[in-house]
């Protein structure tokens, strides 16, 4: 699942603690508002909570590889980049500078040949277009190592074929939009709720209905202002269950706009 850039896992909140593995993002029929508790409706009691996390943003990652040879480079995304039909809208695949390895002189006098190594002098990377504009335009550039194509070829042959090199180049690609999503900033919202029914899980998808002047702040871009404005359907990433000293059950419910891995 960290080699694709959809799919994730969760414990959904049943006494079986089943495992999910999908893309999840559901959109459940329940509306989050100050509205009286109802069939579908989830009643707010307490004002939201929000906060904006935009640490370790990135939203441009350069790939290399991990050297498993002599200091030879034997994977970029070269593939990607060629080929357009292997992108994916909003995660073009660039080339960021030429001369990736100018401390070799040596270099320039040798002849490409992919089949050993790709031309080690251009410098991939993907840029997430949706992070470009959540920054107001902002480029922030990060660098991420992937292992060398050796892995990949499954065959009995010691020889790597360009087949073998554009499913490895695609995997690093998929593995690289999938950080850069993590990586993107997040508007958390946080609020207290009557008791929520048992088949809203994590990474489901709920309608939240609020005054948008309260949880649009001036931290936010232009364009994520508008973001936040225009859909009101937000993924459910926590839910925590409270037991009142009176008896009566307080839900939290953690919202934000973007499908998020927590390792917490």
């Amino acid at each position: 699942m960290e080699l694709t850039d959809d799919l994730f896992w969760r414990v959904r909140m049943i006494p079986t603690k089943e495992v999910d593995i999908s893309e999840f993002g559901e959109k459940k029929q329940y509306i989050i508002s100050g509205k009286p508790a109802g069939v579908n409706n989830i009643q707010i009691i307490e004002a939201p909570q929000v906060e904006i996390d935009f640490d370790n943003v990135f939203n441009l990652a350069t790939v290399y590889a991990e050297k498993s040879d002599s200091g030879m480079s034997s994977l970029t995304l070269r593939e990607v980049y060629d080929d357009p039909t292997l992108q994916k809208d909003g995660f073009p695949c660039v080339i960021l500078r030429n001369n990736v390895n100018n401390e070799r002189d040596y270099t320039k006098y040798i002849t490409q040949y992919p089949k050993l190594a790709p031309n080690n002098e251009l410098e991939y990377a993907v840029i997430d277009e949706e992070s470009v504009a959540l920054e107001g335009g902002q480029l922030i550039e990060t660098s991420l190592a992937f292992n060398d194509l050796s892995p990949f070829n499954t065959d009995d042959t010691k020889e790597i074929t360009d087949k073998d090199r554009i499913r490895a180049a695609r995997t690093v690609y998929d593995a690289t939009i999938k950080k850069l999503k993590l990586a993107r900033r997040s508007t958390v919202i946080k609020v207290k709720t009557t008791p929520i029914p048992n088949d809203i899980n994590p990474g489901d998808k709920v309608r939240f209905i609020y005054d948008n002047s309260v949880y649009i702040l001036d931290a936010c871009s232009g364009y994520e202002k508008q973001v936040l404005a225009f859909d009101d359907w937000f993924y459910v990433t926590h839910i925590d269950y409270d037991i009142a000293e009176d008896g009566t059950e307080v839900d939290t419910l953690t919202l934000e706009k973007y499908l998020k891995l927590d390792r917490g």
